[in-house]
């Protein structure tokens, strides 16, 4: 999902979920939501590489990608939560 569209989403939940509507004799829940995911923007060696980062899927050797659309997701792993994984791609 592209940065744009991803901040415009995550606004609208936001803004969704911070209005309370009130409803006489309605139950209510509380909720919170955490995000263990850190971005990590692409990077231009002094070469002229770029150094694209991206979600670690474990399934193939080509890093994960839309049409060469870098997700910048460094993710906590399934298995072990303490430890981050991230995949890149050099161009």
């Amino acid at each position: 999902m592209p940065y744009f569209s991803s901040k415009i989403l995550t606004i609208a939940l936001l803004s969704f979920f911070s209005s309370k509507v009130v409803l006489p004799g309605a139950n209510t829940a509380s909720m919170e939501v955490y995000s263990a995911s850190i971005q990590v923007f692409s990077h231009l060696t002094n070469g002229g590489t770029v150094v694209y980062f991206t979600t670690y899927d474990g399934l193939s050797i080509q890093p994960r990608n839309d049409n060469l659309v870098f997700s910048e997701e460094m993710a906590p792993s399934a298995s072990n939560p303490a430890n981050y994984l991230m995949d890149y791609a050099v161009y």
